[in-house]
């Protein structure tokens, strides 16, 4: 059974690649299906969090990363939340209304753009928003302001590039361009996304896969000026 687990999550295979005719006949292991692989997953993931959870001690500590500049970046996007959260009420969201036909909108745990979206439409209706005075005290003051504005700009070039690795025509050359070009002006970025960065599964072959496929993005140069 590990061994097809290991067959399917290694090659990043569907789980109904074990019901594929060709698969049982290429591989000596014992022929099993679908369902039955999932549910001896679950039971892995049990047997492994019952595990974590005997030795971990009873208190401890969790680091979120990315959270730069000492949760600066976290405590700009916590006070536009707040405050689109309040603009969503009934009564101030109409009372915005008569200004802007423009809805506050809310992160969404499952969609990273939308914390983006967020960010973007705050700062677009923001002279309107002050007219709502039931909302005037969450308000960012000018020097948060400041900070959600260079934020923006820097969330709007993630942005654009979560969208160009949605591109169909898209080669792995073009992705090391952008990867690259991400990793140039964030140079944080670099240990995940980096040529040789621990999350690439074979660099030696990436790296000759990329020096025979041209890159047809011409504008990623552009994009990130």
């Amino acid at each position: 059974m590990y061994q097809w687990m290991e067959w399917v999550i290694d090659r990043n295979m569907p789980l109904s690649e074990v019901d594929d005719p060709h698969t049982r006949n290429m591989s000596r292991l014992k022929p099993i299906c679908s369902k039955t692989l999932k549910v001896f997953m679950g039971k892995v993931v049990a047997a492994v969090e019952a595990k974590i959870s005997s030795e971990m001690t009873g208190l401890f500590g969790i680091m979120f990363d990315g959270w730069t500049c000492f949760l600066e970046h976290y405590s700009t996007v916590e006070a536009v939340s707040a405050l689109m959260a309040a603009l969503r009420t009934v009564n101030n969201r109409a009372a915005l209304r008569e200004h802007t036909p423009l809805s506050p909108l809310r992160p969404n745990a499952t969609r990273w753009s939308s914390t983006f979206e967020m960010m973007a439409r705050y700062v677009r209706i923001r002279d309107e928003i002050k007219k709502v005075e039931a909302v005037f005290d969450l308000i960012p003051r000018a020097a948060m302001h400041r900070k959600i504005e260079a934020l923006l700009a820097d969330l709007r070039v993630f942005h654009s590039v979560t969208i160009k690795l949605q591109a169909e025509d898209l080669t792995l050359a073009d992705v090391r361009a952008l990867f690259d070009s991400v990793a140039q002006r964030f140079p944080s970025m670099k240990p995940k996304v980096s040529a040789s960065a621990s999350i690439v599964h074979s660099p030696t072959f990436e790296a000759a896969i990329v020096k025979v496929l041209p890159c047809s993005m011409n504008a990623i140069g552009v994009l990130l000026l």
